[in-house]
């Protein structure tokens, strides 16, 4: 399961959050989170970072989830991700009939 939010910036750039929800059934419930951002005036949506580069590459795995955090947290803040994924939370709450 997923949830989107889309935050503009005062200088006009967006940016999209998307938490994801999902069961493994060694670890249990898993949350991970994307970022992608858009400039002002632009329609395309740029990820947080692109793993093709080799210096991406070059790292081991321990090393690519730091660099992926870090790239993301670039573009938004601790407070942003955890909101989204209460909101993600929040739509997956069972409805009383």
């Amino acid at each position: 399961m997923q949830y989107e939010t889309i935050i503009k910036r005062p200088n006009g750039k967006r940016v999209k959050i998307t938490s994801h929800f999902y069961y493994d059934r060694v670890r249990g419930p898993q949350y991970t989170f994307t970022v992608e951002w858009c400039d002002k005036g632009k329609r395309k949506w740029e990820p947080s970072f692109d793993s093709n580069e080799f210096s991406y590459r070059r790292l081991n795995i321990k090393e690519r989830l730091k660099y992926h955090l870090q790239k993301n947290y670039e573009h938004v803040t601790i407070e942003e991700v955890e909101a989204n994924h209460l909101a993600l939370w929040q739509s997956m709450k069972p409805v009383d009939f």
